[in-house]
């Protein structure tokens, strides 16, 4: 059963006022700034009297309340006006990445050169219109078009959940025997995935080991019951394919990669160079598995 949507009128100003964020005009000011003010400011770091690499930057932007920066550093911030100079007592989070600063109690000599504020639009039929919604130009479609949005939002993700609820009680009522080297070759698989994708964020998987305080050997137990599982469901889903006759046509394909190109705004031949057709088909795969579950 799905649960109903339901969107509140504060969910749907909280929306409009981070539209009115992502527009406001940043302004410099003269008053002490507050939580969400940025200001520039020099820093250096030291550690026992001694300025410590990577804690030192000049003319750099920090919004406050933003967790920029280790904590406190921003909220002894808080109040400071332009041209002054403070000496902020720190310690680093015992989990800092860095071992000769994780724990350690630091000082950050900081001079606070400009203070900008934020000037929020106002909420009118004008900034209503600047936002270029089709068919909005008034505060009220505004209100009505987030309101659908949030809801929209919120179906797909709850029939998302249901989907993999459903799927996991196909898993549940499924038998079968794995030998150890495929689980072996399913967590090796989730581990390179996991090793690209820390590469593309800019660091090694040998970093993220560092931090976590644990072993290649230690990290991959943690993800044999995430690889048998979906061993699990990929013979299940097989298994049903089969026996149903469920298969992916050339036609589901290319109307797929028409769903994309509609939800992307680009072509379908330039999608599919972008997205494999392996990938597609099991998109489709899985989909019409879910559609046949839910229909018997």
């Amino acid at each position: 059963e799905l649960p109903e949507t339901t969107v509140t009128e504060e969910e749907v100003e909280a929306e409009i006022n981070r539209m009115r964020e992502k527009y406001a005009d940043i302004s410099v000011k003269e008053e002490p700034a507050a939580l969400g003010d940025t200001v520039n400011i020099d820093y250096k770091g030291f550690k026992d009297g001694v300025a410590f690499e990577g804690g030192e930057a000049e003319g750099f932007d920090l919004e406050l309340g933003s967790g920029t920066f280790i904590p406190g550093f921003e909220d002894q911030l808080v109040g400071a006006k332009a041209g002054e100079e403070k000496d902020l007592d720190l310690s680093f989070p015992e989990e800092y990445p860095a071992a000769d600063l994780a724990g350690a109690a630091v000082v950050f000599h900081v001079k606070v050169n400009e203070v900008k504020g934020k000037v929020l639009p106002d909420l009118d039929d004008d900034f209503a219109k600047d936002l270029s919604f089709e068919n909005v130009s008034t505060v009220e479609e505004l209100k009505d078009y987030i309101r659908k949005g949030l809801v929209e939002q919120r179906t797909v993700a709850a029939e998302r959940k249901a989907d993999n609820a459903l799927l996991d009680k196909l898993v549940a009522n499924t038998e079968v025997e794995i030998p150890e080297s495929m689980i072996d070759d399913q967590v090796q698989s989730i581990y390179d995935q996991q090793a690209a994708q820390f590469q593309q964020q800019g660091f090694d998987m040998q970093t993220y080991l560092d931090y976590s305080k644990t072993t290649e050997e230690e990290f991959k137990k943690t993800l044999v019951e995430d690889a048998t599982k979906q061993i699990k469901m990929n013979l299940a889903l097989e298994e049903l394919a089969n026996k149903e006759n469920i298969e992916v046509t050339q036609e589901d394909i290319d109307a797929q990669y028409a769903e994309y190109a509609t939800q992307f705004g680009m072509a379908a031949e330039q999608l599919k160079g972008l997205i494999s057709i392996d990938n597609v088909a099991n998109t489709v795969f899985e989909r019409k598995i879910v559609d046949y579950l839910k229909n018997n």
